[in-house]
């Protein structure tokens, strides 16, 4: 039985965000990527982790790769 061998090119992804939220919860449109960080193959399929280069520094509580979602701003501490 063979080994069967594919090639598959994963390439970042530029967009426009318009629901970035700064720390001050006003919410503008942004220019960002989202870049691929992780693979990982089980079995016969692989999962693919996204991340968004603002990811860090945006609050949108509804958006999948905010990291700030649920932390309070600097003027709630």
């Amino acid at each position: 039985m063979g080994v069967l061998s594919i090639s598959i090119v994963v390439q970042p992804n530029t967009g426009m965000c318009e629901g970035f939220t700064d720390s001050n919860g006003d919410r503008r449109r942004r220019s960002i990527v989202l870049a691929p960080i992780k693979v990982r193959v089980e079995g016969g399929s692989f999962t693919l982790t996204w991340t968004c280069n603002l990811a860090e520094s945006c609050h949108n509580k509804e958006c999948f790769y905010a990291k700030s979602k649920g932390s309070p701003s600097i003027g709630e501490l």
